[in-house]
């Protein structure tokens, strides 16, 4: 019996030692030393308070900015206090304060503002302006530009938004599907003509920017032609490169130069690599910069996605930021991978962002 004792305690006592390693291990992955220069991240935060442990990593990371959604939205009041108090983190540069506020369906201010009063769903906008091109124009300006009074004043920098993907199969749509990923997406684009995107997102762009609002275009270089969510699957996009020069790229051209801030989309260009675009250099020199003529900041979308899960996070993070991104949205992963996802980062690509960033004016 005492042998059984002895055996069990000894048993017990190397897994108290097992814990005990474990824990040191998962400390110092998790000891990142304060990075002076500004990582090219988008991180996110926990709840609607920001606690000790969140601030002191924060400032520890350096972040470009900080995205917030609906889990971060309580009440006005509580956000606007979010939001100070993230600012107040880098009294010396200014963190970037983003949301994902398209209208429709993609509304983290719902939960606190009269949903009325805000932008619209894309569908709304795109089929008002098959009948009235004006006055679509004239209505997305005015929610627009009311969305982004509101966003201003709650101390937002960033609208991940307008969406520029063209709506192909929306003629052919089942709402009823099983794929109702895609469905939403498709309910989340204008059109599937280029004018009237064009048009609808120029106009959105100019009244966020009035307020102060800097605009992301999405997905570049087009999203439309994918049959699933880059969220739950990878996207295969086989089309024409005649096809896609002629509508998906020209719908991003077009409004170029209008844009600071573009997201890349996961979608894979079968005609062009065998990559996601978001890791792809021939999609990103060869059609990003040079085709669509973008010179703004690119950030990847986010890559906790499905379509890029066949690499670890970290490896998602080098492949993106090599592919010519210029800051990466790794996006509610765990605390400890995210920190092994930002180590990973060379120091002579903080170099190169942090001069990038002086040289636009941010």
């Amino acid at each position: 019996m005492s042998k059984i004792i002895k055996l069990i305690t000894i048993i017990i006592w190397l897994i108290f030692f097992l814990i005990l390693l474990l824990a040191i291990q998962d400390y110092r992955t998790l000891q990142l030393h304060k990075q002076e220069l500004v990582t090219p991240i988008i991180t996110y935060v926990k709840g609607t308070i920001l606690d000790e442990e969140q601030k002191e990593f924060i400032q520890n990371i350096n972040p470009f900015g900080v995205l917030l959604d609906g889990n971060n939205i309580a009440s006005e009041r509580q956000l606007k206090q979010l939001i100070k108090e993230l600012k107040s983190l880098f009294p010396e540069r200014k963190l970037y304060i983003a949301i994902d506020q398209e209208g429709g369906q993609v509304d983290r201010l719902k939960k606190i503002y009269d949903q009325d009063k805000l932008l619209k769903a894309a569908i709304y906008y795109g089929k008002l302006a098959e009948i009235n091109l004006e006055q679509a124009k004239d209505e997305i300006y005015q929610d627009a530009k009311y969305t982004a009074k509101i966003l201003a004043e709650l101390g937002f920098d960033i609208n991940f938004a307008p969406m520029v993907d063209l709506a192909f199969f929306r003629q052919n749509l089942n709402l009823n599907s099983s794929n109702n990923g895609f469905a939403a997406t498709q309910e989340r684009s204008y059109s599937a003509k280029v004018e009237i995107v064009v048009a609808l997102a120029s106009v959105f762009i100019q009244a966020m920017e009035e307020q102060g609002i800097i605009s992301v275009a999405k997905h570049m270089p087009g999203l439309g032609r994918a049959f699933v969510d880059t969220h739950d699957n990878a996207a295969i996009i086989d089309a024409k490169y005649s096809d896609l020069l002629a509508q998906d790229f020209l719908a991003f051209k077009q409004i170029a130069r209008q844009i600071k801030i573009g997201m890349v989309g996961h979608g894979t260009y079968k005609m062009l690599d065998d990559q996601p675009a978001s890791f792809s250099q021939i999609i990103i020199a060869d059609i990003i910069r040079k085709e669509i003529g973008f010179e703004g900041l690119l950030i990847s979308d986010a890559l906790n996605m499905e379509a890029v899960a066949n690499y670890k996070l970290e490896e998602r993070v080098i492949k993106s930021l090599e592919s010519g991104i210029d800051i990466v949205i790794p996006n509610y992963i765990s605390r400890k991978v995210s920190v092994r996802a930002i180590k990973a980062i060379k120091q002579d690509t903080l170099y190169q962002f942090n001069q990038k960033l002086e040289k636009l004016g941010y």
